[in-house]
């Protein structure tokens, strides 16, 4: 159409030519009388300008009628709207294939990366292709630039040999945080050329435990489409089980009464399940789960109390989420040494005394509290993870105590009025500082407490933060050198005068906490008051001696013991750990169990809550019948037409132009002809 171009300029040079012409200015007539028709005399011309130029606005609304009406004719040339054949040949398409925990129902992992290879084939080998496998996390399989290096006809082959390489895992599904990834990859490639479409094909099973809440804080492109090919089993329903709690009456394996959570689909067409210990069918606990709902029920532990066990359930079609791995109580050894000059520790009133009956063991923590003397404390100090020290040191045992310290124990350290500035010096490692003993007579209290740290973290609640009952009868004051706090102190606790009542301070691995007021009675009512307890316990724990149970351990969530170094556990099962005092322990890893939800969802309605952009599929009778070239651009340019409304805003323009300049003349006409006529002789 480019050859007519010229011919419409011509056009429009033919319409505007007559009007140019009609503007040039006539020479007035001369006016003779009747009387002289028979004898005309020749009368000279009367030369005027005719360039001259007196009505410039009909000029200005001709001009602008011309100057529409060609802009009507060439409308076709206007690139106001770009066909798809005129866009680049190139798009940018990153495939995303599920390789979480239930994708391992039925076929469903074969069947997604015949998908992938589907949406590969349907490429040019000009589009550029990146492909990434998540669960957890998103890792990219095939990138942009690996892409343009593997030939177009082994793409699909490749793609497959690389999946045999990355076999499907046991982690939860979380498409949220493959599609924040692999936008972003889209960004970083699509910068550096134009391409016809940018799109993401997610490959999934879709179901309800699936992990979308990445996309709440991206802000989606507009550009970047997403296409969902969703993949489901032939069967429906399924029985998942996960560890609800355990009791904590007995460490013995055989007595202990685990609860189990057991939740079944909302689409199953069955509801009773066998549940029992693998290898002893003689546990077997049957019951009734409808569709739709879940119930906790308790087992009797293993037979076997020396070992761990494997808690099995029947009754669905998916087997994948039917175990879990319950490892025996392995509760921590916790060794303290309670150092002191007194002769008789546990008579009733010393600080031994109620450090020894307010540890009690638990299913997670064993702890066990032993004396020494400032004399034979050496001999012991190995065999200990924490050491209290209580009354009068000297400034040699403080600076032995500092080295237990800095090798990563926990030092507590109970200052008396005897002790001097020096010994506790030695100890903290904090040069200067100055201890006196409180001359106030009257009894103080704890007003200040940070709870923002770890050891008072768990009574910022306002239920349980309230110090202010506890007396204290005496206590010690404590200076800092400069007044201020030095490098790895922080004071927990302050009295209500001001001054500090309980203070850490960091030493190489390990730390010291100073209490400036004793726990027993003749000092103050700290080892009466409910406090007392949990605040020793926080104060092991932080130091990596809790007293909690042990929480359930999700595939992906924790660090085991592979040969010589750790690694995060990729599978259930059960897997040994390190413990803080350097021992191992065993421990059941379970599947994660979002990921026995497998009620399918509807991508497009969660997608579309981002505002995430879908991609349209065809319809089926557009892929059957392809459109030729021919109809393809016929098509296109009707697609065009029908969005470039520009030439009836130009035709309306001209018949505006037009219409004021026939009223601007018509006026201007009818007030020549009303105006007086010259007589004659």
């Amino acid at each position: 159409m480019s050859f007519l171009f010229p011919l419409y300029l011509l056009g429009a040079l033919a319409i505007a030519l007559p009007v140019l012409l009609h503007l040039r200015k006539r020479p007035p007539k001369e006016k003779i009388s009747f009387g002289s028709l028979m004898f005309l005399e020749k009368s000279p011309e009367k030369l005027t300008r005719r360039t001259r130029i007196e009505k410039w606005l009909l000029l200005a609304l001709r001009c602008l009628a011309v100057l529409a009406l060609a802009l009507v004719f060439g409308r076709p040339f206007l690139k106001s709207t770009t066909l798809p054949s005129e866009m680049p040949e190139s798009s940018l398409t990153v495939v995303l294939v599920n390789r979480s925990a239930s994708m391992q129902r039925e076929n469903l992992t074969d069947r997604a990366i015949e998908a992938a290879q589907k949406a590969i084939r349907d490429r040019k080998n000009v589009d550029e292709v990146a492909v990434m496998f998540f669960d957890r996390d998103a890792r990219t399989v095939v990138g942009f630039d690996e892409w343009k290096g593997i030939d177009g006809r082994s793409r699909a082959a490749d793609l497959k040999k690389r999946a045999a390489e990355f076999p499907v895992g046991w982690d939860k599904s979380n498409p949220g945080i493959a599609l924040v990834e692999a936008a972003d990859m889209i960004a970083a490639q699509g910068g550096e050329k134009e391409y016809r479409s940018q799109d993401i094909i997610l490959i999934s099973d879709f179901i309800e435990g699936a992990n979308f809440d990445a996309l709440n804080q991206f802000a989606w492109p507009e550009d970047i489409g997403v296409e969902c090919v969703q993949i489901s089993p032939e069967k429906s329903g399924n029985f998942s089980l996960a560890l609800a709690a355990a009791s904590e009456e007995s460490r013995s394996a055989a007595e202990l009464v685990h609860r189990v959570r057991i939740a079944n689909a909302s689409d199953s067409e069955f509801d009773e399940f066998k549940l029992n210990w693998e290898g002893n069918p003689e546990t077997v606990v049957t019951g009734v789960v409808p569709a739709g709902s879940s119930r906790v029920v308790k087992v009797p532990g293993s037979s076997d109390t020396g070992k761990a066990g494997k808690l099995l359930i029947s009754g669905d079609s998916h087997p994948y989420d039917n175990a879990v791995y319950i490892a025996p109580p392995s509760p921590l050894p916790l060794s303290i040494l309670f150092v002191s000059a007194e002769e008789n520790p546990d008579q009733v009133g010393s600080p031994f005394f109620y450090l020894r009956r307010a540890l009690h063991p638990t299913s997670s923590l064993s702890p066990s509290v032993n004396f020494a003397t400032f004399e034979n404390f050496e001999e012991r100090l190995d065999e200990a993870a924490a050491v209290v020290v209580h009354g009068a040191w000297n400034a040699e045992l403080a600076a032995k105590l500092n080295e237990v310290a800095a090798k990563g124990k926990l030092v507590v350290a109970l200052p008396v009025k005897e002790t001097s500035a020096e010994a506790l010096a030695k100890l903290t490692g904090i040069s200067g500082v100055k201890l006196s003993e409180n001359p106030d007579e009257k009894y103080a209290m704890l007003a200040s407490m940070d709870f923002d740290h770890p050891v008072l973290a768990p009574f910022a609640r306002a239920q349980i933060r309230d110090f202010t009952k506890i007396r204290f009868w005496k206590h010690r004051q404590i200076t800092f050198p400069g007044e201020e706090l030095p490098e790895g102190v922080s004071v927990l606790a302050k009295f209500d005068s001001g001054s500090p009542a309980w203070v850490t301070k960091s030493i190489g691995t390990g730390s010291v906490f100073v209490f400036l007021s004793g726990w027993e009675p003749q000092e103050s009512q700290f080892a009466l008051s409910s406090k007392f307890v949990p605040v020793l316990y926080s104060i092991f724990e932080n130091a990596g001696y809790s007293a909690k149970a042990a929480p359930t351990y999700y595939v992906g969530e924790v660090e085991v013991v592979a040969g010589e170094k750790l690694e995060r556990a990729t599978e259930p099962g059960l897997f040994s750990v390190r413990m803080a005092n350097g021992s191992a322990s065993t421990i059941g890893v379970n599947l994660h169990p979002t990921e026995g939800r497998v009620e399918p969802i509807d991508p497009r309605h969660v997608l579309s809550d981002f505002n995430i952009p879908l991609k349209a599929d065809l319809t089926a009778e557009a892929k059957e019948k392809p459109a030729d070239a021919a109809t393809k651009k016929r098509l296109e340019t009707e697609e065009k037409e029908e969005r470039q409304k520009l030439w009836k805003w130009l035709l309306i323009a001209v018949l505006l132009f037009l219409i004021a300049e026939t009223w601007l003349s018509g006026r201007r006409g009818k007030s020549t002809s009303t105006g007086p006529i010259p007589s004659t002789a």
